[in-house]
């Protein structure tokens, strides 16, 4: 397995990872679809060297290539469902919480005009 270092731009703060996340060995540190909820917690992963398997970043990087010019709405709708349901729970201790509710806001608008 050939890795790839992850930069700071490549992991997004309250989205699900695209793909596993590993250490330098090799080993599985977070999960697919593992949820970042704190800018802390990507710090401290890029700090100590975070990677992913190349051929599973090539094939999200197709994948994402592929939806811009074919977007799923089942999958859309899925997306803003996990990202509606962790900002609802988490609403309290999140002092971003207006702020993420409003980009929540643009993407479900978003979806709407491209009549999913």
């Amino acid at each position: 397995m050939k890795l790839l270092r992850l930069c700071v731009n490549q992991i997004k703060l309250n989205e699900p990872l695209p793909w596993n996340v590993r250490n330098e060995p090799g080993h599985l540190l977070l999960g697919k679809g593992f949820l970042l909820t704190e800018q802390a917690q990507i710090d401290t992963l890029i700090e100590r060297g975070v990677y992913v398997d190349q051929e599973e970043f090539e094939r999200h990087q197709r994948e994402v290539q592929a939806s811009r010019t074919r977007r799923d709405p089942f999958a859309m709708w899925s997306v803003i469902l996990k990202r509606t349901g962790h900002l609802l729970r988490t609403h309290k201790e999140n002092p971003q919480f207006a702020q993420e509710l409003g980009t929540l806001s643009n993407h479900v608008q978003m979806a709407m005009k491209e009549d999913v």
